[in-house]
């Protein structure tokens, strides 16, 4: 798979823990992986519902000084909304210091409670990601991705998927929001997350055609959450064939330039 791993932002280091983040950063990375990401808990993690884990003016300065060095940050908060606005202080004192940017900066396990800070989330250009997310944020403009939080949450993205259509978000954007959208998010989206001409070819094939599902048939659950995945490629290469119902050893052994990581 291609991914960005998150280094942990220790709310009790603040700035003086930034050069070991450059210094991995530098170190480790390949083909279809990269530590350019920070992951921040801001609250849910070492606290309790409605408590943040971070001094306010500690967060405010490592959040700057990691946007200085370049840092996509990754914030953890489950709420209330009263957290989500210290969050986002946080963001907006970095644009500040440092000025706008293409950061791609996001706040995850974003709910219901996160509804009225929408116009922050759209005035600074934070993305927000949910598992998935409230239905208020796809009837806006911000930039948006789905999550699984596995393994609090079921991994299958088709359950989700499913959620989201149940809930009034139309199937396309719950489909964009787990494919295009993500990989915009770590800054991947020419290489991968859609079906185009000069892209790796990283795509699963189902065993049905959701966009041709009928109204009467997205209304129920089951119609999208029994959808099976039949073949798996990445990086054009196949990797899963439901006819063999295994991982093709032979392909891999064929191309082990398709595992290099």
């Amino acid at each position: 798979m291609r991914y960005d791993l998150l280094q942990w932002a220790d709310e009790t280091r603040g700035t003086e823990q930034i050069p070991g983040f450059v210094e991995r950063r530098a170190k480790y990375h390949g083909k279809f992986f990269k530590t350019d990401s920070i992951k921040i808990f801001g609250t849910g993690a070492s606290s309790t519902y409605g408590s943040v884990v971070w001094d306010q003016e500690v967060l405010k300065k490592t959040v700057a000084a990691l946007d200085r060095e370049k840092f996509r940050i990754y914030i953890h908060d489950i709420g209330p909304t009263s957290t989500y606005n210290l969050m986002l202080d946080a963001l907006e004192y970095a644009q500040k210091q440092n000025g706008k940017r293409d950061a791609r900066h996001m706040i995850t396990h974003v709910s219901d409670e996160a509804i009225p800070t929408i116009p922050r989330f759209l005035s600074l250009g934070i993305r927000a990601d949910g598992h998935p997310l409230p239905k208020a944020f796809f009837d806006t403009n911000v930039q948006l991705s789905s999550s699984s939080d596995y393994p609090v949450r079921e991994f299958y993205p088709m359950t989700r998927i499913s959620a989201g259509v149940q809930s009034g978000i139309p199937l396309s954007r719950m489909l964009a929001s787990h494919t295009i959208n993500g990989a915009e998010a770590i800054f991947a989206e020419n290489e991968t997350g859609s079906i185009e001409v000069g892209k790796a070819a990283d795509l699963v094939v189902m065993s049905h055609n959701l966009y041709k599902l009928k109204a009467e048939e997205l209304e129920k659950a089951e119609e999208l959450e029994n959808a099976q995945v039949l073949m798996t490629m990445f990086n054009g290469k196949i990797l899963y064939d439901a006819q063999t119902d295994h991982t093709s050893k032979e392909r891999v052994t064929e191309q082990p330039d398709s595992h290099d990581h």
